[in-house]
């Protein structure tokens, strides 16, 4: 939240292009940490129902996940433009992405068969739209070809869409008794 207020009053309110890395983008970031523990919180009460083979695997999808976006965003990052910080920022988002959704896809197989199952679904779509777009967004600007209001921002929208979506469904599935 404290990230979208800060771009907020600077892109839009002030009209001032803010540079990456930039203010928002430590709130951002901070912002997995409480989301992992809200969903590692929520899982708590039943991992004796989560098999070790299941953890493996949303562990193993989310460390091949990792590795990808290393591949992928290697060249661009480390151009010889790049500062470090700049460099940290491109590749904490997508790893961050992969590290929650890895938490999430351990959620999905754990609640797939019941009532909830929804809600794991829409967060793993939602979670997998960000990661797109951070993966997109650190690129392009790696590129140096983002712009604000870039298509890529799309990803952002479907992926906060998704998990709203899975947030509705969750509240009709316990209150649906």
């Amino acid at each position: 939240m404290l990230g979208e207020i800060t771009w907020g009053v600077y892109g839009l309110l002030l009209s001032v292009s803010e540079p990456y890395p930039f203010v928002a983008d430590v709130f951002w970031i901070a912002g997995y940490l409480p989301l992992v523990v809200a969903l590692l919180l929520y899982i708590a009460p039943f991992k004796g129902a989560l098999s070790l083979k299941s953890v493996l695997s949303a562990v193993a999808v989310a460390l091949l996940a990792d590795v990808a976006v290393f591949v992928v965003l290697i060249g661009p990052v480390f151009g010889p433009s790049a500062d470090p910080a700049t460099r940290l920022f491109d590749f904490a988002y997508p790893i961050l992405d992969m590290m929650l959704l890895g938490v999430s896809i351990a959620g999905m197989l754990l609640f797939l068969p019941g009532r909830i199952s929804r809600l794991w679904v829409w967060l793993n779509l939602g979670f997998i739209s960000i990661a797109i777009a951070d993966i997109l967004f650190s690129y392009s600007s790696a590129l140096g070809t983002y712009y604000e209001g870039h298509p890529l921002e799309l990803f952002y929208f479907l992926g906060d869409s998704a998990i709203l979506l899975g947030l509705y469904e969750h509240t009709r599935a316990l209150h649906a008794d």
